[in-house]
């Protein structure tokens, strides 16, 4: 598997599924879906009757969900390198001389 496929699926690993952001403040479902907290409650809220996950269809008994500590933090890693390339590509594009 090449590099650039394995960073693929790496960001989409850490990719909320409805917002299709990096996970802010994820958490886990019972089924074992993850999303940004504020993207599953508002999809709870304003799309559906139950507490349907937005992936799988899977009905929770409740609205309860578990904070993904270790999520967020590999989330926070990948945005703040991507970040990072941002600054220094434009570092590069600034700094290459006219045509």
């Amino acid at each position: 598997m090449s590099q650039e496929i394995t960073v693929k699926i790496f960001c989409s690993e850490v990719t909320c599924s409805i917002c299709l952001e990096y996970f802010r403040d994820p958490v886990i479902l019972q089924c074992g879906h993850n999303f940004c907290h504020e993207c599953v409650m508002k999809y709870w809220r304003e799309f559906v009757l139950n507490y349907t996950c937005p992936q799988c269809k899977t009905v929770a008994e409740t609205e309860v969900v578990l904070p993904n500590k270790s999520l967020e933090k590999i989330a926070r890693l990948l945005e703040k390198q991507k970040q990072e390339v941002k600054v220094l590509l434009a570092h590069m594009c600034y700094s290459l001389p006219a045509l």
